[in-house]
């Protein structure tokens, strides 16, 4: 089984040059080793990650404008104001598990809770950040490709936090609240979550449906990591085509109702392929993306230019 953090070093290594992952990166691996894979250890090794790119990312904006640059501090400071605020709403136990957690005396459930809750805020927050930012903004070449760049950014976190953090985060949660240590779907990390799927992919092991199961939380994972981008394109496809932010507000709430509510509409066995239940929501936010950003350029109201 290979070490905690090691898949994680082998995405850093592709994206950070040699001194950095000697000096910064390893060392950070190293700790989380340490510690057996706790959440706080991954928290920080994404810590340092973020560091890492964003050190990298304001020596490029140096030499933009300085309205651009104010509109990057503006939608990084309201998307994170509105990430917080979001976590707080969605950090909270199931109804199912309300009486469990209401009899534990310890104050860690909301701690072990608020990773997952991350995930889901890290979308909806960061497009209403951008919004704000945007108001009465000319959509320009720099400012979709600093959209981009931060919903890559915030992507890539959440594919840590949902593929590594969140079942750490769960399956402390578990133990707290029920004693139970065995590790399900959910409590799984992205790894775990691999090697489980090649086991009952023999047909001698793929029974009552667990394999679709594995399958679907797998790629669901990966949908909704890759999410923020997702919706960064409706954004800007929606402020390109729309005058108006309340339309667009409004335009935005029924594709985050269908996130929110992904496991409800879109189940494991709803009868669809597991890649194409998960995948699915992204690729109808893309396709509404790509309409309205067509009637935008027909309208003359995007600007591809920086």
């Amino acid at each position: 089984m290979p070490l905690p953090g090691s898949r994680l070093r082998a995405i850093a290594s592709r994206v950070f040059d040699a001194a950095t992952m000697t000096r910064v990166v390893d060392p950070a691996v190293a700790d989380l080793q340490t510690e057996g894979g706790s959440v706080r250890a991954y928290f920080g090794l994404i810590k340092v990650m973020a560091v890492c790119v964003a050190g990298g990312s304001m020596a490029g904006l140096v030499s933009w404008p300085a309205d651009d640059r104010r509109f990057i501090g503006k939608a990084l400071l309201w998307s994170g104001l509105f990430i917080i605020v979001l976590t707080a709403l969605f950090d909270r136990p199931s109804r199912y598990a309300m009486p469990q957690v209401l009899r534990t005396s310890s104050p860690l459930p909301p701690l072990y809770l608020a990773p997952a809750a991350l995930s889901m805020a890290f979308t909806i927050g960061a497009t209403l950040g951008v919004m704000v930012a945007l108001r009465g903004r000319e959509i320009t070449g720099r400012i979709v490709a600093s959209v981009l760049a931060l919903a890559v950014a915030l992507s890539v976190f959440s594919f840590v936090n949902l593929g590594w953090i969140v079942p750490s985060a769960n399956r402390a949660y578990a133990v707290l609240v029920s004693g139970q240590p065995a590790p399900e779907i959910g409590e799984m990390t992205l790894g775990e979550l691999a090697g489980t799927i090649d086991q009952f992919s023999d047909p001698v092991f793929a029974k009552f449906g667990y394999l679709h199961a594995l399958q679907y939380n797998y790629h669901g994972r990966l949908a909704l990591a890759w999410s923020p981008v997702v919706f960064a394109i409706l954004m800007v496809s929606l402020a390109a085509a729309l005058r108006r932010r309340w339309v667009i507000v409004l335009a935005l709430c029924p594709a985050w109702y269908f996130f929110v509510m992904a496991p409800q509409l879109r189940p494991w066995n709803s009868g669809l392929p597991p890649f194409a239940a998960a995948w699915s929501g992204n690729l109808l936010v893309l396709c509404v993306s790509a309409v309205l950003f067509i009637v935008a350029c027909r309208r003359s109201r995007v600007s591809l230019s920086a």
